[in-house]
């Protein structure tokens, strides 16, 4: 005898409404944060549908060194955060509020670029 397991519609609706992800690209990335520039190298970058993209870079091991996150909140608006120290493997650690400058977004704190 089969069972069959209904799924709330509002599961179904949400799990659909987010963005996926594109494979990662390689990019030129820049951070900096207080004034210390910490990612002035390529990196691996993962973009969304919505404009919002994660990217990551790797130490020479291959391990986790800077993870930083820009989450579109308009145009040429955003939300940042980063791992707060090398190595940590979460994005948890807020930037602010950032501004799109050309390829860069910006506060009076950071500067995030992604580069072709």
């Amino acid at each position: 005898m089969r069972q069959f397991l209904a799924v709330p519609a509002a599961i179904v609706l949400t799990v659909a409404a987010v963005p996926l992800l594109a494979a990662p690209v390689t990019r030129g990335c820049f951070l900096s944060v207080d004034g210390r520039v910490l990612v002035d190298r390529p990196c691996d970058v993962d973009a969304m549908a919505d404009g919002s993209f994660t990217f990551n870079t790797a130490d020479r091991g291959g391990q986790v060194d800077y993870v930083a996150f820009v989450s579109r909140t308009g145009p040429a608006t955003a939300q940042a955060s980063w791992n707060g120290e090398r190595g940590a493997t979460h994005a948890d650690a807020p930037l602010g509020p950032v501004r799109r400058e050309g390829a860069c977004w910006v506060n009076t704190r950071t500067r995030l670029c992604v580069r072709p």
